[in-house]
């Protein structure tokens, strides 16, 4: 809920990391995580200014050590403004107010801002088999927002108890 979340300029990291959406030449994107670095990676690799913003003190603190030991270089290598320790306030018409350490500033010049916030499981599947009779288990992103190696893991187990 942060206010100015309806802005014309705020897209998913889910739809630029589809294609869906046009983005123009400064970018914004909001959280650290594996899916904002890889965002953030991915913008940049097109040419893109990109600012990263994590309200962590690190970012890409669910990636996996080998993703991120190549990853953290290219993001250095691409020019990626980093903001750690950073709390989202606001998103306006043309970037984000944020607070840092207690010190309010406002990001602006941006074209852009992409939401790399999180995920909710998303599991409509198990209301239907939960009444039929049939062997299932709930892994992955339908159980928990994680990774793939997370889930190819969980499937291994399962698979090994059938």
């Amino acid at each position: 809920a942060i206010p100015g979340v309806n802005e014309n300029i705020v897209v998913s990291a889910w739809d630029v990391l589809a294609g869906k959406v046009k983005l123009g030449k400064r970018v914004a994107v909001v959280g650290g995580g594996s899916v904002g670095c890889e965002t953030a990676d991915f913008l940049s690799a097109q040419g893109k200014q990109v600012t990263l913003v994590e309200k962590l003190d690190e970012i890409g603190h669910d990636l996996v050590e080998r993703v991120k030991y190549f990853l953290m270089p290219r993001l250095a290598q691409a020019g990626v403004q980093i903001f750690t320790s950073t709390h989202v306030l606001e998103i306006l018409s043309d970037g984000i107010k944020v607070e840092q350490r207690g010190k309010a500033q406002e990001l602006r010049g941006y074209d852009n801002v992409v939401l790399s916030l999180g995920t909710r499981p998303l599991n409509s599947l198990e209301k239907e088999l939960s009444g039929s009779g049939v062997y299932y288990s709930v892994i992955g992103d339908a159980k928990k927002p994680g990774n793939a190696m997370e889930a190819i893991r969980e499937a291994a187990e399962i698979a090994r108890k059938i």
